[in-house]
């Protein structure tokens, strides 16, 4: 026998509820970045060869870090 429809619609709904509890819990705050599609291969290509860095991800945020990192310092710099 099958489920009557008012039961399944139900399930389904409850199961839709707490899916996006789930997924409130897991947002992040992250944001895009577009990159020049050459720029990136090159990328790609240090990331396989070094093999330093898991992803293209961890290399671009590890280089942005160091390039905020020598702008804060060049800013304290010419404070002085």
């Amino acid at each position: 026998m099958s489920t009557p429809w008012i039961v399944r619609k139900i399930s389904s709904v409850e199961l839709s509820a707490s899916a996006d509890k789930t997924r409130k819990r897991k947002q992040r705050a992250f944001s895009s970045v577009s990159l020049p599609t050459a720029l990136l291969e090159r990328i790609e290509d240090v990331v396989n060869e070094l093999r330093y860095w898991p992803t293209k991800t961890a290399f671009v945020r590890e280089a942005s870090l160091e390039k905020l990192s020598k702008y804060r310092e060049e800013k304290l710099d010419k404070r002085k």
